[in-house]
């Protein structure tokens, strides 16, 4: 009983690192093609990276 509670704290805090890497996504898209003056089509591969890291973990 008194491990529950760390395991319940590791897993809210990885819950919400991911909540916060998948929700700034977005941001860095619009950074990189007002920065570095990449194209859209460029810049939105940027969103399977996000999404790779998501269906590795899944898998295991």
């Amino acid at each position: 009983m008194l491990h529950n509670w760390k395991i319940k704290f590791f897993l809210y805090i990885n819950y919400f690192v991911f909540a916060i890497l998948l929700n700034s996504v977005g941001i860095v898209i619009a950074k990189s093609i007002n920065v570095y003056g990449v194209n859209e089509k460029a810049a939105s591969a940027l969103e399977a990276f996000k999404d790779l890291p998501i269906a590795i973990v899944s898998f295991l």
